[in-house]
């Protein structure tokens, strides 16, 4: 599956993003065209600081619960972009993406926020209106777009979450002089690391999306430290039992606006989420995801 939707990509990417920064009112037109598929439920969740929007993007009815965001950093579009060609795939009248459109919509129910913060966005920020690191402030929670991603998810009960990032283009393969191009992280749910059948899972996801974009990324795939934080939400969501995934899109040479990033997020959750709703993720082990090299400072 992820071979056909990393080479099937330029056939169903969108057309009305071309770069990773682009305007509200692109955003806001793509929003009233998922409103007006019978495909998607487009909902308001809330506002953030400064008076913007957050919208749910909802999809299929099946049993299992999957949430998923983009740009808690203002600053981190590349999966925003993946999501928009994923719910373009979603789209498509072709017998394939139809079989798998019916095969999604059966098994899970998907819930996405892109765009979070939507004030960072605007002004292509890492922070929020006020200032504040939105994945620092799962515990205190000073930021309205905190509290609605924390009673969110909180009233999905996911299966699994995908939180989904940009990280720093410097990054490295270890101690390597390889560019990290992706990255993974089953993120711990305390300090102890232990292995709960919640990161169990997400790392045999992680298992199998590893192997899946190697292939396509020889030495350019990395984890991050899983190091506990409890301010961050991927540590608090996995301490919930939440399923986390963290995805990490890093650098990718001098192709400066990520689209071929972008291009392996799209093949990567796709896979992602049919693996889900067949089940097969649960055939991994988690010795690939374990063997990967932490994110270092090699590159200069």
């Amino acid at each position: 599956m992820f071979d056909y939707f990393y080479d099937e990509h330029p056939n169903y990417q969108e057309p009305a993003i071309t770069k990773r920064r682009f305007t509200a009112t692109t955003w806001e037109n793509l929003l009233s065209e998922w409103s007006a598929s019978t495909h998607f439920t487009v909902s308001k969740l809330g506002e953030t600081t400064e008076g913007r929007p957050i919208h749910e993007v909802r999809f299929g009815e099946g049993p299992i619960p999957v949430i998923a965001w983009s740009q808690m950093h203002g600053d981190e579009a590349t999966a925003t972009m993946a999501l928009a060609d994923i719910f373009r795939f979603l789209s498509l009248d072709s017998e394939f993406s139809r079989n798998i459109r019916e095969k999604l919509h059966q098994k899970i129910s998907l819930y996405v926020i892109p765009r979070l913060n939507a004030d960072g966005a605007e002004r292509w920020t890492r922070e929020t209106a006020l200032g504040i690191d939105m994945n620092r402030d799962a515990k205190a929670q000073n930021s309205v777009e905190a509290r609605l991603l924390s009673s969110w998810a909180d009233s999905k009960k996911p299966t699994f979450a995908f939180n989904l990032h940009d990280q720093n283009r410097l990054y490295s393969v270890g101690n390597s002089g390889h560019q990290t191009h992706i990255a993974f992280l089953a993120t711990a749910g305390d300090e102890a690391g232990t292995w709960t059948p919640s990161r169990t899972r997400a790392a045999q996801l992680a298992n199998r999306l590893t192997r899946l974009t190697k292939a396509y990324l020889p030495n350019k795939v990395a984890k991050w430290n899983d190091e506990y934080n409890p301010r961050a939400f991927g540590d608090t969501f996995q301490s919930r039992g939440y399923g986390l995934l963290l995805l990490e899109s890093g650098g990718a040479g001098w192709d400066l606006e990520k689209q071929s990033l972008r291009q392996l997020n799209t093949a990567i959750l796709l896979d992602a989420f049919y693996s889900i709703a067949t089940e097969s993720y649960l055939e991994e082990g988690i010795e690939t995801y374990e063997a990967l090299a932490t994110n270092e400072r090699q590159i200069f």
